[in-house]
């Protein structure tokens, strides 16, 4: 290929051209070079304050959690275990029939009761009634739900004031949802006093009341 025959001014020209485009090509890669040299240091920086920061031990952490937890578990553990031998202890010391409630209670002389006239003990929710020649002790307790009937002497009955059962003095259910008699409770003469013992009971419906236990001659 042949070459292209320039005249002189245009060479001139051309080379002016190319040695500027040289120079500014070298500006730019100073440039460059300096801007490069402006953030390495910022990096280095960067890179020391991350190598400087201290790292997080993650499965430290978890292994205290774990110590911890296995430690409040023990100390629960020896608590209840503490708790549950101090009770086993007490109930050993003090049997538990010493807290139960007294059955049996002295209520007085015969003569200190007059007939139709029933007496109530609350603490043992007991009436004691001298009917004729006999002295019995009748529950407080109604046969329909537990409440305890208050005696009425001007209408000559036992009232129930949860559900308005009747009862006669002698403890015969006769109004209202009470389904049988009043319990009677074994009664004996003790030195002179009557003694009843609540934990013995006579039913009506089987014929418990003509048992020589559930009532006292006088």
């Amino acid at each position: 290929m042949g070459r292209y025959n320039f005249p002189p001014e245009e060479l001139q020209r051309r080379a002016a051209l190319s040695s500027e485009l040289k120079k500014k090509f070298k500006a730019k890669r100073a440039a460059a070079a300096a801007a490069a040299g402006k953030k390495g240091p910022a990096k280095d920086e960067k890179k020391k304050a991350a190598e400087e920061t201290p790292k997080i031990d993650y499965a430290a952490l978890k292994a205290k959690a774990r110590d911890r937890r296995n430690f409040l578990a023990g100390t629960l553990n020896f608590t209840l275990g503490m708790t549950i031998t101090t009770l086993g202890v007490q109930r050993f010391m003090f049997p538990r029939m010493l807290f139960e409630p007294q059955s049996a209670f002295v209520a007085g002389r015969p003569d200190e009761f007059l007939p139709n006239n029933p007496i109530f003990f609350k603490d043992f929710r007991t009436w004691i009634i001298r009917l004729g020649n006999r002295i019995i002790a009748l529950s407080g307790r109604c046969t329909h739900l537990g409440c305890t009937p208050a005696w009425l002497t001007s209408d000559g009955k036992f009232k129930c004031p949860c559900h308005g059962s009747g009862f006669r003095i002698t403890g015969v259910n006769f109004e209202g949802p009470a389904p049988r008699a009043l319990e009677r409770f074994k009664i004996e003469l003790a030195d002179g006093r009557l003694r009843v013992e609540t934990a013995k009971l006579f039913l009506f419906e089987n014929g418990g009341w003509e048992n020589p236990e559930s009532y006292v001659t006088v």
